[in-house]
């Protein structure tokens, strides 16, 4: 029988030990998703044996993973003091730890680079339900990063791709699920873009990666050999297309030739994405440098391609997001 396309489901769920599966609740589910894909990573060991005739003997399967990525609408608060749960999920498997979220305070997701107990690395491990109009597939021990994307008008998304343990799939119905999130649907509008502690010039899309990196964990223990992945490394970055002021306004090619450390009262790079009360949330780079500059053109207009470096100034402050609790 045939799978219909838009027939699709995904949730999430933090792992107490990654690796562990976790089933979900009604709640526990993405309502607003793009691009799923989930990809099945087998490592084949052609044999090599010197024989007494030519071709190919059959292979041996290895190490078994899955590849997975997908976008989300990037959503505030469900409501004050309660977090959207997918998100909030998603940006600790990514190495960030949250503060705040109470008595109407906002919500601070950091950086971290310390294990975290039960868990390979500085990640809280999640499983992912992928559903895809009765086929199942469970991806546990989902490590990750994510991408921002904002450009004028259009709703703030997030790109969150990483690697987690096969599991078989199964033949399995959608569950019934509950979606909790308000329905406002937020836009890049009226959004403050700083760098270097000031206002840029007309802007139409400002792009953060996270850029975490990951490695396998071999355990002669573990099924197939791995125990999962950790994040080793990050390396982040952003990108922003200005249209090409005067020099004296902002001198971008001067800062790109010295390698100037862009860090104006701690906001090298800031940007608003969303708008509304609980669905924006702010994005603040302490210190970046211009790692690439060119032209660019848009509507007839000359505009610069501004690729930055974030930095780190002290341990763990390369970025930071706060999410309005208002």
């Amino acid at each position: 029988m045939a799978k219909l396309e838009k027939l699709m489901a995904l949730s999430v769920v933090s792992e107490t030990t990654q690796g562990t599966a976790v089933a979900p609740a009604a709640t526990d589910f993405i309502p607003l998703i793009e691009k799923p894909t989930v990809k099945p990573i087998v490592e084949i060991m052609q044999r090599h044996n010197f024989r007494e005739a030519l071709g190919r003997l059959p292979f041996s399967t290895g190490w078994s993973y899955s590849d997975v990525s997908f976008n989300v609408e990037w959503l505030g608060a469900s409501a004050t003091n309660t977090a959207y749960a997918p998100i909030d999920t998603l940006f600790k498997a990514c190495g960030m730890t949250v503060t705040g979220g109470s008595a109407g305070a906002d919500w601070t997701y950091a950086l971290s680079s310390t294990n975290i107990s039960n868990h390979l690395g500085p990640a809280t491990a999640c499983t992912l339900n992928y559903f895809v109009d009765g086929l199942k597939h469970i991806v546990q021990g989902f490590v990750g990063s994510w991408k921002i994307i904002g450009e004028a008008g259009q709703t703030p998304m997030i790109a969150f791709t990483g690697k987690a343990l096969y599991t078989a799939v199964t033949d399995t119905a959608i569950p019934t699920t509950t979606f909790t999130h308000n329905t406002i649907i937020p836009k890049m509008k009226s959004a403050a873009l700083l760098v270097d502690n000031a206002a840029v010039g007309y802007c139409q899309k400002v792009e953060i990666d996270l850029g975490n990196k990951f490695e396998f964990v071999p355990d002669v223990g573990s099924t197939n050999g791995l125990a999962g992945f950790r994040i080793t490394d990050r390396e982040p970055k952003a990108s922003i297309n200005p249209e090409m002021g005067t020099v004296a306004a902002y001198d971008y090619w001067a800062k790109f030739i010295a390698g100037t450390a862009i860090s104006s009262s701690s906001k090298g790079l800031q940007c608003i994405y969303g708008n509304g009360a609980r669905n924006f949330s702010t994005v603040t780079c302490p210190q970046v440098q211009i790692a690439d500059a060119k032209y660019g053109t848009r509507n007839g207009v000359v505009t610069l391609d501004v690729d930055l470096q974030i930095n780190e100034s002290s341990e763990n402050d390369g970025l930071n997001i706060v999410v309005d609790n208002a």
